[in-house]
């Protein structure tokens, strides 16, 4: 809900278009102009115009896309389906606004390979492939699902393609377990003749006319390629196709077979007999993943990083064709305690190292030298980055650090490789104790007290849950105080020390086996002798009871379907109350230290945010920043004020 007469104003300060594309389905039509949908790794993307331009849909329960398909009678049902990881298959009927989940048999499995029958319209059935679940099958415009066919039962199934004649004829591939062909709509399956039995398939394309002519072609992931002429029931290897690296994608345009593999796009006018090389060059050139067909000769690729390329010309010629597609994650962001002065911001991206920016967020460049990967989940400054420029990044369970803020990285080789980072955090008086604090897999807590040269392993092992946040009290020089909070055993808890990390006790617990936690330690004076914090995890946030020393309350600021991903307090919490949450549906508000929350702005309602961080203006108020899992970066500027 909306908190009553209150209208904040939110600036969105940047927008990277491009990611990473794992699926394309068109609704083609001869002038080029069909909706396609895309799946990427932060939520689908719908275009009207042919894929020339791109818009997000609503979140779904995950967004991480593994497959996306869309109905042949899409113009008149509105019906796409997208299957996600863990989380299972998404269906909507109004083109993407709303989502609705499915159970397969009670289970929200991997959904990793879709397909409509053709004749949709009148047999109303899609085909949905598993990760170790096999194939389900609707009849009923995907209201409810049934698996059938022992033989698959424990397949991961990479691919699926439902005869144009007949929804009862189905191929199927599988990783490690090539081809598998049912005529009884996936009550039975029998295996492919000819094909690798451990093959791993990856696309399948039948020719529009697979009833006369049986074709139908396999890209499988080391195999090369294979075609079919007997309807599935016998492959043979396709020698003269010029390419022995993975074929990621296969698709029918025309009459004409297209196939990718690696960064080559190859085409096919006689049902796979001989191929010719179409060009790509430049940025283009990168690892393409899926096809589509958006109208006549107008061919879309989805692209490892960069998003979509586009074709007019069936495939000759190409051009980016990203324009609002903006799916580069921001997984972390920090502003420097100097923000109002210089602008500096970092912030931990999933595929692009560490972001920096010099002019409050309105634009970036990316760092990736001395990183041990490409994805930052998380990053740490020290409380006086403005003047020492010393940062930690946690990249790929390691450490990195930089003491030019952030323009150079370098790894932290004095971190014991046994010891995996999740989460790192600076001493507030670390200019004077050199104290970090890192929380780690396996249950331990490493503390150094000469700025990262050597490291100190608490004897508490926290039950060897992993450690997720670390967090120092703002009163640490009078106290002592370090939270730690951990998952593992089925609950998420909170462990304290109270003497500067030599010894640690469980503070509280809740049950849950969420694989986040989020810790804010405002500061306020203590009541009643303990200090104010809140956990964010799962769909809650955790705070004191205010009535009985020990006791907390966790709260539910959003449905229970609504993941709460972080929580950080205003600066002026001792008279504000202030904090405010990163939720799977937008950013929430509490002027009452958690007790009731609402919605700060109505833009982001429904858009899953990654991060907040809280800064100081020019003018000494609040700035909050905004990251959301397309990348996007907002700032709303005074956004503890509440109406008069």
């Amino acid at each position: 809900m909306t908190e009553p007469n209150r209208e904040p104003v939110a600036e969105r300060l940047s927008a990277r278009e491009g990611g990473t594309v794992t699926s394309l389905a068109s609704t083609a039509n001869a002038r080029g102009w069909g909706t396609v949908f895309a799946g990427t790794l932060t939520g689908v993307f719908r275009s009207d115009d042919g894929g020339r331009s791109w818009e997000p849909t609503n979140a779904l329960r995950s967004p991480f896309i593994e497959a996306v398909a869309v109905s042949p009678n899409f113009r008149k049902d509105q019906t796409v389906v997208a299957g996600t990881t863990d989380s299972g298959l998404h269906i909507s009927y109004d083109g993407g606004e709303k989502w609705e989940r499915r159970m397969f048999w009670g289970e929200h499995p991997t959904v990793t390979a879709l397909a409509f029958s053709p004749l949709y319209a009148d047999d109303e059935t899609i085909a949905a492939g598993t990760d170790g679940r096999g194939v389900y099958i609707s009849d009923n415009r995907g209201q409810s699902w049934n698996g059938y066919g022992p033989e698959l039962a424990d397949a991961q199934i990479t691919a699926l393609a439902v005869a144009p004649h007949s929804a009862d004829v189905l191929l199927a591939g599988a990783a490690d377990g090539g081809i598998m062909r049912s005529v009884d709509q996936a009550r039975s399956w029998s295996a492919g003749v000819g094909m690798p039995a451990d093959a791993t398939v990856l696309a399948i394309a039948m020719s529009s006319a697979f009833q006369i002519s049986g074709v139908a072609l396999a890209g499988t992931e080391a195999h090369g390629l294979y075609r079919t002429l007997d309807h599935g029931t016998t492959w043979h290897y396709l020698e003269d196709f010029p390419d022995n690296r993975p074929v990621n994608a296969v698709t029918l345009d025309a009459g004409a077979f297209i196939a990718i593999s690696g960064n080559q796009m190859w085409r096919s006018m006689d049902g796979g007999d001989e191929w010719m090389r179409n060009r790509l060059s430049g940025a283009r050139r990168a690892s393409l993943l899926a096809l589509a067909c958006a109208g006549d000769d107008v061919v879309l690729a989805g692209v490892n990083g960069t998003g979509v390329i586009r074709s007019e010309d069936g495939g000759w010629t190409w051009a980016s064709s990203s324009a609002g597609l903006t799916s580069l994650p921001v997984l972390d962001l920090k502003p420097s305690p100097g923000f109002a002065a210089a602008g500096v911001i970092l912030a931990g991206s999933a595929t692009e190292g560490v972001l920096r920016s010099a002019d409050g967020g309105r634009h970036w460049t990316a760092v990736t030298d001395g990183l041990p990967a490409s994805t930052v989940n998380g990053l740490a400054l020290s409380p006086t980055f403005a003047q020492d420029g010393i940062a930690l990044a946690l990249s790929a369970d390691t450490l990195a650090h930089t003491a030019d803020a952030g323009r150079t990285w370098e790894p932290v080789d004095s971190v014991p490789p046994e010891y995996p980072v999740m989460a790192a955090a600076f001493s507030p008086t670390f200019a004077d104790d050199g104290l970090i604090a890192l929380g780690c897999y396996g249950g331990f807590v490493l503390t150094s007290s000469d700025a990262g040269e050597t490291w100190n392993v608490a004897q508490e092992r926290f039950r060897g849950s992993a450690v997720l946040e670390v967090a120092f009290s703002p009163r640490f020089a009078e106290n002592g105080t370090i939270l730690a909070a951990t998952t593992g055993e089925g609950v998420v808890a909170v462990y304290r020390s109270t003497d500067r990390g030599a010894s640690w006790s469980r503070y509280f617990q809740q049950e849950g086996a969420y694989h986040w936690a989020s810790l804010t330690v405002p500061d306020a004076e203590p009541a009643d002798g303990e200090e104010f914090f809140c956990l964010a995890t799962g769909p809650h946030v955790l705070r004191p009871s205010g009535t009985v020393v020990g006791h907390w309350n966790a709260l539910y600021p959003s449905s229970l379907e609504t993941a709460i991903r972080s929580v950080v307090a205003s600066l002026d919490f001792a008279d504000d109350n202030t904090l405010f949450v990163a939720t799977s549906a937008g950013v929430l508000r509490s002027s009452d230290r958690g007790r009731l929350w609402y919605s700060l702005i109505a833009e982001l309602d429904g858009v899953p945010i990654e991060s907040l961080a809280v800064a100081r203006d020019a003018a000494g108020g609040q700035v909050l920043l905004v990251a959301t899992i397309h990348g996007e970066v907002w700032r709303i500027d005074d956004p503890a004020a509440v109406p008069a």
